[in-house]
């Protein structure tokens, strides 16, 4: 039986928290490309563009992932709109949290912090160790939110395009 996220939350808006189905996933698309016209604001690195990857085919890897039990996907909904998401994925003992995206105007309400809840309660299901997750670089907000939900910097990622 698939748990559903915990509803308790601090927002003044009626915003529900549901795990979607494998064929609920593909909407999560446009959030997903909203997600990198933010990062590119924010990136002071030149030449790189975001989406790294092709948001079809991590699309489809997260299809993949909910049907297979190797990843989940919950989105915050405000009345039927779609306003955010948190992609999750299991890899030995870590917990990823691949992605995590909220509507601006949605921010500040508890909602981000939901989804955070909602990972970790499947992470701790899953007997894992460590819930992992990465920032781009100038995502200072974000920084400050994850490191207030109790995450620590431990790593710097380092990439060179091949």
């Amino acid at each position: 039986m698939k748990r559903q996220p915990a509803d308790s939350g601090s927002s003044p808006q009626s915003v529900t928290l549901r795990q979607l189905t494998a064929e609920e996933i593909p909407p999560i698309a446009g959030l997903m490309e909203a997600l990198a016209e933010h990062h590119n604001a924010l990136n002071p690195l030149p030449g790189v563009v975001y989406p790294v990857f092709s948001i079809p085919d991590a699309v489809e890897r997260y299809v993949v992932g909910a049907s297979s039990g190797d990843g989940l996907v919950c989105a915050a909904f405000l009345e039927e709109k779609m306003i955010g998401f948190a992609a999750i994925a299991f890899s030995g003992w870590n917990g990823d949290i691949d992605y995590l995206y909220l509507s601006p105007e949605c921010r500040g309400y508890g909602v981000g912090k939901r989804l955070i809840q909602w990972a970790l309660e499947e992470f701790k299901t899953r007997n894992l160790r460590y819930a992992h997750l990465k920032v781009v670089l100038g995502n200072d907000d974000s920084i400050a939110f994850y490191e207030h939900c109790g995450f620590e910097p431990r790593a710097l990622a380092m990439v060179r395009t091949l």
